[in-house]
């Protein structure tokens, strides 16, 4: 089933067991069988350590076998934590006893480690000499399932020897015995190297083939281990290794569309695993349904946003420009890294391809951001002294363990513990929100990334610091001048060209994955332009093509209180207060613009803020399923995907050390937990890509939310916050406001302040009429007010099509009268469809609509 924790619990019960018994026996099976599993978690000082209290059992029992069997184990575990010269050893003494108790099947099991050892050393003579000694034991002995992994290993060896029609044939061999044994995950590990072979020597078509059979039974597998999330994870890397080189070779084929949808299943596969275990019910649509081209372009043609989708696949950078009626406008291909080839060693079984350190793009990012100011993603290699890296090092080993734990229930997926380590941009992001369906939720620069504090500023860089920094000095051209060239131009045709509206109306769609998140798009322009490309176009990412089609019937909201006083439904957490102890020990400062942040935002958006030790866990869960925006000024770990909580009930108490403390857990709002929440889908999210001056931040944030106020589209409002930053005089430089992204849905808000905000400004874009319809619309909103005073409660109405007139058809009235309180209904059975006058005026709606109007005219 998969649940490697439970197996654990057992077999630790059965070792208590057995020493209470006292067998040496049973404790060698139970230490043996503890290593195994320790093990196949990663747990490999605890897997030593019991394999070795197992081979000193055997040796004081002189069990030569079981010694032998303790030799292999412990050689899998060093193999595993790349000590290869100890596995050596220990496969070696497995081989010895296996020759001196003539068992040829642990002959064939230490021939076979020994081959796989030397493979990994580099030395692919010698593992082929160790290779073909375990399939001629595997033949002798009729053990298909060995001989099956034998012509699978020296398929492998010989095409890292570039051998490849010898790779070609022993790879067909296995997948012969494979099939035949119904082997379905050795079939797809041996599909996976066939196909990269056939690439590698020349024959595209067939290589074609057998990396879709790959990806399909990765697929199917992956689906029905359901209850196995450590089975998925181990799977993960192998599999966007296939997709990538699928990719490849149908770029090299010319199969452009059919590399876009391989992409994008690569990016959809996890979070289809999440739904499955999310959802409960009857779905609409199965979400392992293969992504096709059609379905792609239903899903860009069912918007009006231009689509610039991103790929990396192993040193190459794949770009398509897709329009909505008009398919794909352009493809582009670049090669980033150094030393790949085709069907090459960047392929490796587990290895997660991608971009190449060292990359031109890698250097790009290091160098613009130095050039910018701001705190580098890769000065975290940069430490000022040896004991500062050891720190980094054993807080990012806590990190993963806690995160291990804090989703082992959550996360049966394994999907969330995939995404932080996918997603290499979240180590140099400083803010996180979550949004709502028709909603935001953005956060303050103030929420600290964990890495950030262990890096040093990039301004000026450290003469002893990477390579990264002194290669891109070199380089003749200006670093965002480079990721322009790179990314931007060679879609310039199809971005000018293109049809659909022009100006900040003009919305592109960025579909990113990995180091990409850490570029400033907004900021990139060309050598002939003038404007930056956030002021050409409304911009906004999303890590898959599929997420610009979710869309999600709401969910009813959960009782209790309002968080707000207000209009709008928000949520605004700022500060929360943490115990000493807990902030020593995971490094977390104290953050005095936080809460000022919050008190600001929470009056913009007309509520009471949680913070300080109101900020609690429970409060914040129960205003997030009610708010429909939420804003947090907290701290942010993009390690473990969570945000900082205040633990405690507010009773004043103080904790004095950790043992006092709750389970840190307590403490965090996790993405599992929001996912238990079961928001709507449309989400989007707003980051900030370094840490961002207080009083810089303020700006921008006040005029982001006073703009989504207005009903301005998300996107929309980030680039006239961006463009307020850039206009004053105190924080135009692009370091106060650049570094601003918006990831997830282009949503805005609900609330009647945003709608009305919008309705006046469609009725604006008709200037010869605007002030006629002002006028009359003023008029209505002033008769109600005066018949509320007057405590006139009947029913009074007009006709839509008299107030039509008398705006001279200037759209957007109706969604203003809406806002404010009127009630349109349709045209029934001789009655003309009509506008009935609200009888209260809660929010006071009527009487600010009233002041608007009035300062417009």
């Amino acid at each position: 089933m998969g649940n490697l924790q439970q197996a654990l619990v057992c077999f630790e019960k059965r070792l208590v067991v057995a020493h209470e018994l006292g067998e040496c026996g049973g404790k060698a099976q139970a230490y043996g069988e503890l290593g195994a599993l320790h093990s196949q978690l990663g747990n490999y000082e605890q897997a030593i350590s019991c394999l070795e209290r197992q081979l000193a059992i055997a040796r004081d029992t002189r069990d030569r076998a079981l010694e032998g069997d303790a030799s292999c184990g412990l050689g899998g575990v060093y193999q595993a934590m790349g000590e290869y010269e100890t596995a050596l050893r220990c496969h070696q003494s497995d081989l010895e006893i296996a020759e001196e108790t003539g068992s040829p099947g642990r002959q064939g099991r230490a021939y076979g480690n020994l081959g796989l050892t030397y493979e990994s050393l580099g030395n692919y003579e010698r593992a082929v000499v160790f290779q073909e000694q375990h399939l001629s034991v595997a033949a002798q002995t009729s053990d298909l399932a060995a001989k099956t992994l034998a012509y699978g290993s020296l398929g492998r060896t010989h095409h890292a020897l570039q051998n490849y029609s010898q790779a070609v044939m022993y790879l067909q061999e296995g997948l012969r015995l494979a099939e035949q044994l119904a082997r379905r995950e050795d079939e797809a590990k041996i599909r996976h190297r066939l196909g990269l072979s056939l690439w590698a020597s020349g024959n595209l078509e067939e290589a074609q083939h057998q990396l879709y059979r790959a990806s399909a039974l990765f697929e199917t597998i992956r689906h029905e281990a359901q209850h196995s999330t450590d089975y998925k994870l181990s799977l993960f890397d192998l599999q966007t290794s296939c997709y990538q080189a699928l990719q490849r070779v149908l770029v090299s084929l010319g199969h452009h569309d059919e590399a876009l949808a391989v992409a994008e299943r690569g990016r959809t596969r996890a979070f289809a695993d999440l739904l499955v275990e999310r959802q409960t019910g009857q779905r609409d649509s199965d979400p392992y349904t293969p992504v096709t081209v059609e379905h792609i372009m239903d899903t860009v043609n069912s918007q009006r946003a231009l689509v610039l989708y991103f790929s990396m696949a192993a040193g190459y950078l794949y770009s398509w420009l897709l329009a909505p009626g008009a398919g794909i406008l352009k493809f582009h291909e670049v090669y980033l890294g150094e030393g790949l080839s085709d069907g090459g060693s960047e392929f490796q079984e587990g290895g997660a391809g991608g971009v190449a350190l060292g990359s031109s793009l890698e250097q790009h990012i290091a160098s613009a951001r130095e050039a910018l100011g701001v705190e580098s993603y890769y000065s975290r290699g940069c430490s000022s002294s040896e004991t500062e890296s050891e720190a980094g090092d054993l807080l990012d080993q806590q990190f993963e363990e806690l995160n291990n734990k804090l989703n082992s229930v959550t996360d049966p997926t394994g999907f969330l513990r995939m995404w932080p380590a996918r997603q290499a941009a979240a180590a140099g992001s400083e803010s996180l929100s979550v949004g709502q369906d028709r909603a935001l939720q953005p956060t303050g620069w103030s929420c600290q990334s964990m890495t950030s504090l262990f890096s040093n500023t990039m301004s000026p860089a450290k003469d002893d610091c990477s390579s990264l920094s002194r290669r891109s000095s070199t380089q003749a051209k200006p670093p965002l001048r480079a990721l322009y060239d790179l990314l931007i131009a060679p879609m310039e045709g199809g971005l000018m060209h293109s049809s659909g509206p022009v100006g900040r109306h003009r919305q592109l769609v960025l579909v990113l994955e990995g180091e990409l998140y850490l570029i400033p798009f907004a900021l990139l322009k060309g050598s002939s332009s003038n404007e930056y490309l956030y002021e050409r176009f409304s911009l906004i990412a999303v890590p898959s093509i599929h997420g610009l089609g979710s869309s999600a019937k709401p969910h009813p909201r959960r009782a209790g209180p309002a968080p707000c006083g207000g209009v709008s439904m928000a949520a605004v957490v700022g500060n929360p207060r943490l115990p000493s102890p807990v902030m020593d020990r995971w490094l977390w400062g104290p953050m005095p613009s936080a809460e000022e942040e919050a008190l600001m935002v929470a009056e913009l958006l007309g509520c009471q803020p949680l913070a300080g030790g109101a900020a609690t866990k429970e409060r914040v869960m129960s205003a997030l399923g009610q708010a429909e925006c939420a804003h947090f000024a907290t701290h942010i770990s993009w390690k473990l995907a969570a945000l900082s909580l205040h633990g405690l009930q507010d009773d004043g108490s103080d904790l004095e050390s950790m043992c006092d403390s709750p389970p840190l857990q307590e403490f965090l709002l996790t993405a599992a937990d929001i996912l238990d929440l079961r928001l709507p889908v449309k989400l989007c999210v707003l980051v900030s890509l370094w840490p961002v001056p207080v009083a810089a931040s303020k700006v921008f944030v006040h005029a982001f939310y006073t703009a989504l106020l207005n009903g301005t589209k998300a996107s929309a409002a980030l680039a006239d916050a961006m463009k307020n930053v850039q206009n004053s005089k105190q924080y135009s430089h692009p370091s106060n406001w650049a570094g601003y992204m918006l990831i997830g849905n282009d949503v805005k808000l609900n609330s009647p302040s945003s709608l009305i905000g919008q309705a006046l400004a469609d009725i604006l874009q008709y200037p010869e009429r605007a002030r006629d319809a002002l006028r009359v619309l003023l008029h209505l909103v002033e008769k109600s007010l005066q018949r509320i005073q007057n405590g006139q409660r009947n029913s009074m109405y007009t006709s839509q099509q008299s107030v039509e007139n008398k705006v001279c058809g200037v759209p957007g009235w109706q969604a203003l009268l809406t806002a404010v309180g009127f009630r349109l209904d349709s045209a029934g059975p001789g009655i003309p469809a009509a506008v009935f006058f609200p009888t209260a005026d809660p929010g006071d709606r009527l009487q600010q609509c009233s002041t608007t109007l009035q300062s417009l005219l």
